[in-house]
């Protein structure tokens, strides 16, 4: 929980406090100019200056006779912190009730900041992870093994013959993807590696092991994984095929590399179920149109995430066009060609 203190006043005078995106911190615009007086008075930060509010504390709405828990409030709502060396001082504004908006009223946001007067301290210093989502991956990117390209006699016949069974042509994904073939300690044998770059720079690779052993064992008995990212890296920090997408207005969100190598360009992929906050912060790039979101369906918990954050994106109006879930047959994009994935996108988000 990011502000216990809050929380608490809100539990003992309102009851029922439902917890929104639990654990995520405040994610702000590009800040003012930082100046003397600035670092000496700290800086107002009003609602304008934030993309998004991190963890939210949900109550019924005293104005309006709300029973949803429709009124949200930002953990960061009304307090103070610190962030390079500056006392940000945060908006009251980051209150919002989803009912019938009446914290758009200034006399219900007084009234409403006094309901909580002698139970929380306006002045509490809580914390952000600001920090992590303009963090600089760039220090922790990992360097390419050596490796063949695809179309390099020396690759083995069991690589090309594992792509074209799911659908993609080896030559081409090491033209447009720069997929090669490398032996890397970790395997010790032969396995596809991807360059993830990033603001047209290297930040990490992915091996995908599809060895003839694939029931090789680790020292502690449990075999190896599919997929290996070498430690260290931030992967939650970057969106794969990120420099390609951005060139479009439209998004398409999946779980791994391959899927979004289906989608083609406007796909990109964040290596999990769910994106993180710095990745969510790399989404709003795309915030004056649309995200397309496929869960891999043979997974409840990933369609639940998808479902679950499209829900909340959508309540708080964070992309123009609207976040929306594409349900497949089954199993994950990686499954479908090209064609047949846009077709279900364009089928179940037209309006």
């Amino acid at each position: 929980m990011k502000n216990e203190a809050l929380y608490q006043a809100l539990k003992k005078v309102y009851g029922y406090v439902v917890i929104h995106n639990e654990g995520e911190g405040i994610i702000l615009k590009e800040l003012p100019a930082i100046t003397p007086i600035t670092k000496r008075q700290g800086l107002y930060i009003g609602s304008r200056n934030v993309d998004y509010g991190g963890e939210h504390y949900a109550v019924n709405c005293p104005f309006c006779g709300d029973t949803r828990q429709r009124l949200w409030l930002s953990y960061a709502w009304g307090a103070q912190m610190e962030y390079k060396g500056v006392m940000l001082k945060l908006s009251r504004g980051l209150a919002h009730c989803y009912n019938e908006h009446c914290l758009k009223d200034e006399g219900n946001r007084y009234l409403f900041y006094k309901s909580l007067e002698g139970e929380w301290r306006p002045d509490i210093e809580v914390t952000a992870d600001m920090e992590q989502s303009y963090g600089d991956w760039t220090q922790f990117a990992q360097p390419l093994p050596p490796g063949y390209r695809m179309d390099d006699p020396q690759v083995p016949p069991y690589v090309h013959s594992y792509l074209w069974n799911r659908g993609f042509d080896p030559i081409e994904l090491g033209k447009a993807w720069h997929l090669q073939v490398s032996v890397i300690p970790f395997y010790e044998q032969p396995v596809i590696v991807i360059p993830i770059y990033q603001q047209l720079r290297p930040a990490f690779w992915q091996a995908r092991y599809i060895g003839d052993n694939i029931q090789e064992y680790l020292a502690d008995g449990k075999p190896k994984p599919k997929y290996f990212i070498p430690p260290k890296t931030k992967k939650s920090w970057v969106l794969f095929n990120l420099d390609s997408a951005q060139r479009h207005k439209d998004v398409v969100l999946t779980e791994g590399v391959f899927d979004a190598m289906k989608v083609g360009a406007q796909g990109v992929a964040m290596f999990g179920k769910s994106p993180s906050e710095a990745q969510l912060q790399l989404l709003f790039l795309w915030k004056n149109g649309r995200v397309f979101w496929i869960p891999d369906e043979d997974d409840p918990d990933s369609v639940e995430a998808a479902i679950k954050k499209t829900e909340n994106w959508n309540l708080r109006k964070l992309f123009a066009g609207g976040a929306y879930v594409v349900r497949l047959p089954k199993g994950d994009p990686a499954d479908y060609g090209r064609e047949e994935l846009w077709s279900l996108i364009k089928q179940q988000t037209a309006k």
